[in-house]
C-alpha cells in the first residue's frame, strides 16, 4: 500500500512538471509571439508617422490657389486705395492748417 502511494505520489509529481513545462512553453510561445505583433506594430505606427511628416510637408509647401490669390491681390489694392486717401486727407489737413495758421 505505501508503494502504491509512493507510485501515485511520483506520477503526480511527472504531471505536474509535465503541465508546469507545457504551460511554461505556452507562455514564452505567446510571449514571443506578443513581441512579433509589438515589433510589427512598431513597423507599422513609425511609417504612419513618416507619412503623416511628408504629407503635412507637402501641405505647408503646396502652390497657392488661383482664388486665394486673387483674393491678397484685391486685399492688396484695397489697401492700397486706403492708403492713399489717407495721405491725400493728411496732406488737405496740412494745407489748411498752413492756411489757417497764415
Amino acid at each position: 500500500m505505501e508503494e502504491l502511494k509512493l507510485d501515485l505520489k511520483k506520477q503526480h509529481s511527472k504531471e505536474i512538471d509535465a503541465l508546469n513545462e507545457q504551460n511554461l512553453n505556452e507562455m514564452q510561445k505567446m510571449l514571443k509571439d506578443f513581441q512579433q505583433g509589438q515589433a510589427f506594430l512598431k513597423k507599422q505606427i513609425s511609417g504612419l508617422e513618416k507619412e503623416l511628416q511628408d504629407a503635412a510637408l507637402r501641405y505647408t509647401h503646396r502652390e497657392p490657389r488661383e482664388e486665394d490669390i486673387q483674393t491678397i491681390r484685391e486685399l492688396n489694392e484695397a489697401l492700397d486705395r486706403y492708403k492713399l486717401k489717407t495721405t491725400k486727407y493728411e496732406v488737405i489737413q496740412f494745407i489748411n492748417d498752413k492756411k489757417g495758421a497764415a
